[in-house]
């Protein structure tokens, strides 16, 4: 289990990745909790929804793009290219360094 700080950063990386898979208003909802930091209470009242609607929706949201990632695995993806290019930066000459940089300007 991710403890807070993790589950914010793994669920803000895709969201970055699948989030305009999303509708408008749980990309609302998202962006406010996750990024504005709003509670769920905050939110309900921003919304004019019950507390529980926000939170079934972050749930929904949740689990939307963890099967985004299931399927896709962009995210996994990404990571092993940054994880690889980290590996080879400390393993190469000039030109290696050249070319690991031009593929990072490319992300």
């Amino acid at each position: 289990m991710l403890d807070l700080v993790q589950k914010k950063h793994y669920y803000n990386c895709l969201y970055g990745f699948y989030g305009k898979l999303l509708t408008d208003k749980q990309q609302q909802i998202f962006e406010l909790s996750f990024y504005q930091d709003w509670s769920l209470a905050e939110i309900a009242e921003e919304l004019k929804v019950s507390r529980n609607a926000v939170f079934d929706a972050l749930k929904t949201v949740e689990n939307l793009l963890d099967g985004f990632e299931e399927k896709l695995a962009l995210y996994a993806k990404e990571k092993a290219l940054q994880d690889l290019l980290n590996s080879y930066e400390t393993k190469v000459n000039q030109a290696g360094s050249e070319l690991i940089k031009k593929i990072r300007e490319m992300e």
